[in-house]
């Protein structure tokens, strides 16, 4: 994943674990990160396979359900 830094991205996004996050709009920075990638297969694999094990362990829906749970259940004792 190439992405700019902008916004929320950067929470799902961890720039050199998951992907790489580019300066936003700038299309020298967006060039530098696409030409690294494009060079690098075996980075390209590795950021692939971690940002895969990523989603599964935070942003899967049993995992995103009992982070609610939890927030909830802390809003309602307060």
């Amino acid at each position: 994943v190439v992405a700019s830094a902008g916004g929320g991205i950067p929470d799902a996004v961890l720039d050199g674990d998951t992907g790489v996050l580019h300066v936003p709009a700038d299309a020298s920075s967006l060039a530098t990160a696409l030409r690294r990638l494009a060079g690098e297969p075996q980075l390209r694999q590795q950021l692939c396979d971690q940002a895969s094990r990523r989603l599964v362990a935070e942003f899967a829906p049993t995992v995103f359900q009992q982070q609610l749970q939890t927030l909830y259940g802390r809003m309602t004792r307060q």
